[in-house]
């Protein structure tokens, strides 16, 4: 028995437009949601859509206007707290402007970083986000994709050629040394991730210049397991140290619970902050002094500035202490 194939129509615009009783250009005006129609003729255009199924093609609007309405977006580690938050804020920027992401992972490694940006270039995303994953073997990446497309560098940066949008380290941290004074506190210490994450190192510099501190500081990684290790080495190497300042949420969490293990109570003996004020801060017990940085203004400020021709500028947004229960 011969199988019988059928074919759909194809839903148009035309068709559209003929169902509300408008031209196909009012059609389009409604859909791209640009102004110049009233309720009552969008309502229409929208019945319309509804009823005969209509989806637009946008693979041929991308070719007519030269854009695919996609911006892509690469992360150094999709296991960090912070950038699903990061994520999400692009996300909800990005629908704003009538894009989509295209979202890739680096893994903290920048070769891997290198083939994924170069996938999004190939896919001829109308601009790229980028928080580089190395603060020296990330730079010659980010320059050469400032000089094919529309980049900005957000939260982490690390060449001052490509437009960028991060948060200040400066004012968060004299507030911590703000709130060590005010507390009594005498030696202070730094654990950080390594050196080579460009908002590590920002932290610790910010640090050395508002406790006045090079010499107590660890570095390792973002992760509780380092933040464990590194309560074990505080404790080993400077005993007396009584504030501890901490890069992250994940960090901070992993100190507390180490020291806690060792018998060293959280703030009274020690106190401990962290950084991007993740739900670990309010799931620790204590729970966590930490830096609430400006994710939804960053992300807005970077989808504007990648979404110009070409992206310029940058752009450095306050960020505000949250004061948990471990600072005392």
């Amino acid at each position: 028995m011969a199988v019988r194939r059928t074919t759909i129509a194809k839903v148009t615009v035309t068709d559209v437009a003929e169902r509300a009783g408008v031209s196909t250009a009012t059609v389009s005006r409604v859909l791209t949601g640009r102004r110049g129609t009233g309720a009552e003729v969008a309502q229409r255009v929208h019945d319309a859509v509804d009823a005969l199924g209509y989806v637009p093609d946008y693979l041929a609007k991308a070719l007519r206007d030269q854009r695919t309405a996609t911006l892509g977006f690469v992360v150094p580690d999709i296991t960090n707290p912070f950038f699903p938050a990061l994520i999400q804020a692009i996300e909800a920027s990005a629908r704003a402007v009538s894009s989509s992401i295209l979202l890739v992972d680096a893994r903290n490694d920048p070769d891997e970083e290198r083939r994924v940006a170069e996938i999004l270039v190939s896919r001829r995303v109308d601009g790229i986000l980028i928080s580089p994953c190395h603060l020296t073997r990330s730079v010659a990446l980010v320059d050469q994709l400032g000089a094919s497309v529309s980049v900005v560098q957000i939260d982490r940066v690390v060449s001052s050629r490509v437009a960028s949008v991060s948060a200040d380290h400066t004012g968060p941290m004299a507030h911590l040394a703000g709130i060590a004074a005010r507390t009594g506190r005498q030696r202070a210490a730094f654990v950080g991730s390594e050196l080579t994450v460009s908002t590590s190192h920002a932290r610790q510099e910010a640090f050395a210049r508002q406790f006045g501190e090079t010499d107590r500081v660890l570095v390792g990684d973002f992760s509780v397991d380092w933040g464990r290790a590194a309560a074990r080495e505080l404790v080993r190497r400077w005993p007396d140290v009584d504030f501890v300042v901490c890069a992250s949420d994940l960090i901070a969490f992993g100190v507390i619970q180490e020291l806690q293990m060792m018998g060293r109570r959280v703030p009274e003996d020690i106190a401990v902050t962290g950084w991007d004020d993740t739900l670990l801060a309010i799931a620790s017990r204590p729970t966590i002094t930490t830096v609430r940085q400006p994710i939804v203004e960053m992300a807005r400020l970077a989808v504007e500035l990648v979404t110009g021709i070409p992206a310029s500028g940058s752009a450095v947004v306050p960020s505000t202490i949250v004061e948990g229960q471990s600072s005392g």
